[in-house]
This record gives C-alpha cells, structure tokens and sequence, in this order.
C-alpha cells in the first residue's frame, strides 16, 4: 500500500519524538539509580576498602617511611 508523502514525514517525526522521550526517560532512570543509597554505600564501601588495602600493602614494602 503506497504511502504519501506526508504520512511518511509524520511517521518519521512520529519515531524521533519517541526516540527522545525513551533518552529521557532511560538518563533519568540511569541517573536516579546510581543516586540511590545503595549504590553509594557500596562504592564508598569500595573505596575505603581500597585505600586501606593500598595503605596496608604500602607498609608492608616500606614506601611510607615512618
């Protein structure tokens, strides 16, 4: 069935609005998870748990001198 051209010009305007509104959408939920408690907690966890362990092993091959 041929298709005019203004129908396929609506359709196509049609796809990008929803292409934009799914980006929207998508960083919105991306950014409000990766604000959540749980995943800060765990990457502070992280971190500290990190820093320690350099510190430790820093130590045990004296590069901090006393």
């Amino acid at each position: 069935m041929p298709v005019s051209r203004d129908e396929y010009l609506a359709g196509r305007a049609a796809e990008n609005l929803v292409k934009q509104q799914h980006t929207k959408l998508m960083r919105g939920a991306i950014i409000k998870a990766c604000l959540s408690p749980r995943v800060i907690l765990t990457f502070g966890l992280i971190l500290i748990i990190s820093l320690g362990g350099f510190f430790l092993f820093g130590k045990l091959l004296g590069l901090f001198a006393d």
